[in-house]
């Protein structure tokens, strides 16, 4: 015995009310039915499943312009790579600190090579000015930068302690 035989059960009893209902009645249920299937298929499916599609869009959309930005960032940056002095190697390195501190009137009092081939150098009086427009100059012309800097007054002057890592070959 299936459930919708068993007499007084619900099955039975929609069976029975759909059974006494005039055909014009079925029919108008059934598209009233079908109407309200549409209706939850439409807002509980399809609604959902287009705002997730816009929003995958707009997504999209920005991730494009953030990669665009992104793209025109690594532009900028290797045309700066491309216009930026090479770094003086080797046996130019030291020559080319001492060349810009004469040109920008930064008088080296001592200079030794310490550990690890790092390039110290120390002034006993110069005016800020010049002391920093020699280390300006030395990035902007040369793109050497220094490793440490110590700066005391002395005497209305500045001495300074600086000393420049040794240029490291790019791999």
């Amino acid at each position: 015995m299936t459930i919708g035989s068993i007499p007084g059960s619900s099955a039975s009893r929609v069976r029975e009310s759909w059974a006494s209902l005039a055909p014009r009645e079925r029919t108008m249920l059934a598209v009233m039915a079908l109407a309200i299937a549409a209706f939850v298929l439409w807002l509980g499916i399809v609604r959902p499943l287009q705002d997730f599609a816009g929003d995958a869009m707009q997504r999209t959309q920005r991730a494009a312009g953030d990669l665009r930005e992104v793209q025109a960032r690594v532009r900028d940056i290797r045309a700066m790579e491309a216009s930026r002095p090479a770094l003086p190697s080797g046996e130019r390195f030291a020559p080319a600190i001492m060349d810009a501190a004469a040109v920008g009137q930064v008088a080296i009092t001592r200079q030794r090579i310490g550990d690890g081939g790092v390039l110290e150098v120390g002034i006993d009086a110069v005016a800020a000015p010049a002391l920093f427009g020699w280390l300006d100059a030395l990035r902007t012309g040369h793109s050497i930068t220094p490793a440490s800097l110590e700066v005391r007054e002395r005497n209305g002057a500045l001495q300074a302690e600086v000393s420049f890592n040794p240029p490291v070959a790019p791999p």
